[in-house]
């Protein structure tokens, strides 16, 4: 049996140069952090999305991205639409 789920997501515009290095790495362990902490699927993909949004804007480097980053990230989005 195949399941198909369809959430509907917003996204964040980068005005800048990227480096996507890394960015699945992030991705696979926001959702590792968010499912271990029992979170909805819509608020794991969001997590992991911003998750990713810290990591390509460091340039040339594997990027991290430290919860405080994150949160930066999601204040910024929420501020610009």
């Amino acid at each position: 049996m195949v399941f198909l789920l369809v959430i509907k997501m917003e996204f964040i515009k980068f005005q800048k140069k990227l480096d996507t290095v890394g960015a699945g790495d992030t991705a696979f362990s926001a959702i590792s952090c968010a499912m271990g902490a029992n979170i909805n699927i819509k608020e794991t993909i969001s997590f992991a999305n911003l998750a990713s949004g810290v990591t390509i804007q460091k340039l040339f480097i594997t990027g991290t991205a430290s919860p405080e980053e994150i949160i930066e990230l999601n204040e910024t989005k929420e501020l610009n639409g």
